[in-house]
């Protein structure tokens, strides 16, 4: 609390100065030197019991949320070699050289520490599909529904085993909102082929609209006629009834 001066403590300038040095002797002061020593007694006043003077020091306003950063910006990245990073993980996933492998279990969920602080942004998951069932698996990049902000979920649904399947029971690659829009553009499909190797899921998010990428290759997009932006997540790695080894997940700014 700021200490409060004693009326004691407070000079009458005007009361307190002698008459002599006003008006003493034959010669009176020039009145430069006269407010040169009215200025000292009030500096003089400045100190004892004096109350202290506020800072008037501006202080930094706090720095806002950024709503747009450069594209390209580098947002998080995902670093498994000393554990799970702060990933919540359920039971099915097992951490292995610095890489995390799901189980063939139903609804085997990551679920990302980081949600991205720009409404437009871009995720990009490195995978490699190690064993498929042969009476179809999933695996996706699943973004939880929010407050004015719709949901969606981009991956691969029903891909097989190595046995043979009819070419119309082709696994599906496809994007699609939660809740679905009715109203909105109806999602793209597309057929997919598992292969082996590393490949790489992009999901790029603006706005409305999101679209979905595997190894640069266009494969779905949907446009949102509900809300103006779509969800920054949870963020969410879904697979079910398959063994995928995910390497990686890089989120950027677009």
């Amino acid at each position: 609390m700021r200490a409060t001066a004693p009326i004691s403590g407070l000079w009458n300038v005007q009361n307190e100065t002698p008459k002599h040095i006003l008006t003493g002797g034959r010669r009176k002061l020039p009145v430069i030197m006269l407010v040169l020593f009215l200025l000292v007694l009030l500096c003089g006043c400045s100190g004892g019991n004096a109350a202290p003077v506020a800072s008037t020091t501006p202080t930094a306003p706090a720095r806002p949320t950024p709503t747009s950063l450069p594209a390209g910006t580098l947002l998080y990245q995902s670093d498994w070699s000393h554990g799970l990073d702060g990933w919540q993980s359920t039971g099915g996933w097992k951490l292995m050289h610095g890489m995390l492998q799901s189980d063939v279990g139903a609804g085997e969920i990551l679920t990302s520490p980081y949600m991205p602080v720009v409404p437009n942004y871009a995720i990009e998951v490195r995978y490699q599909i190690i064993s498929t069932p042969v009476n179809g698996g999933n695996f996706a990049v699943v973004a939880d529904k929010a407050p004015q902000k719709d949901g969606y979920t981009a991956g691969i649904l029903d891909f097989h085993g190595p046995a043979p399947h009819s070419e119309f029971s082709n696994p599906e690659v496809l994007v699609f909102l939660n809740p679905i829009d009715a109203a909105g553009s109806r999602p793209q499909i597309s057929d997919y082929e598992s292969s082996p190797g590393v490949h790489t899921y992009r999901i790029e998010v603006q706005g409305p609209e999101i679209q979905f990428f595997i190894d640069q290759e266009r494969k779905s997009s949907a446009t949102s006629s509900q809300t103006d932006f779509l969800s920054n997540g949870p963020i969410h790695v879904r697979v079910d009834k398959a063994i995928i080894r995910v390497f990686s997940v890089r989120i950027t700014a677009l």
